[in-house]
């Protein structure tokens, strides 16, 4: 209790000081506060303050300065109640954002080749990284693997150029003529 606040006058009528048991002696504590020590559920009473008459400014200074850390507590517990929505709402974000872009990832790794390019998978590590799946495990990597060796198999072979495709047969002349009488 070495402080320099417990040497000032104290700003009210009364002055008290709470104390656990074995915190501070009565000797310690500064002289004309009162003494209430905590012992279980009651509270004893050590020492009575002495009586003092305290200034209106002095007053309205201790109800200003309550009022101060009142209103801190009130007015930022709403936005700390906002930060702890915009946590959980930010894990759940997290969460659906990994889950959309495993999907891609797995999309992407059946076809063979990524959606919106032309340029074919060369490795699943390839397809993770691109979508920004990181940490897959080994199992995790060899279940894809699997899909990838069947994506690759379901790729279409080199197109046929039109001149080479089943072109439907054309009918002479005769025919076409008999056949739109009838």
């Amino acid at each position: 209790m070495g402080d320099r606040k417990w040497k000032l006058t104290p700003p009210t009528d009364l002055a008290w000081i709470a104390l656990a048991p074995g915190i501070a002696t009565v000797e310690e504590c500064p002289e004309g506060w009162g003494i209430l020590v905590m012992r279980g559920d009651l509270i004893n009473q050590v020492r009575v303050p002495k009586p003092r008459v305290a200034t209106v400014e002095e007053q309205l200074h201790v109800v200003y300065q309550i009022a101060v850390r009142r209103d801190h507590r009130t007015r930022y517990a709403q936005d700390r109640e906002w930060q702890k929505e915009d946590r959980i709402r930010r894990v759940a974000t997290k969460s659906q954002d990994r889950i959309r872009n495993i999907v891609h990832a797995v999309r992407d790794i059946a076809a063979g080749k990524f959606k919106y390019s032309d340029r074919a998978i060369e490795s699943i590590e390839e397809a993770l990284e691109y979508h920004g799946v990181r940490n897959a495990r080994e199992p995790e990597l060899e279940m894809l693997a699997e899909l990838f060796g069947i994506a690759a198999k379901r790729q279409p072979s080199v197109p046929v150029p039109i001149s080479q495709q089943n072109q439907p047969e054309e009918l002479p002349v005769e025919d076409w003529a008999a056949s739109s009488s009838k």
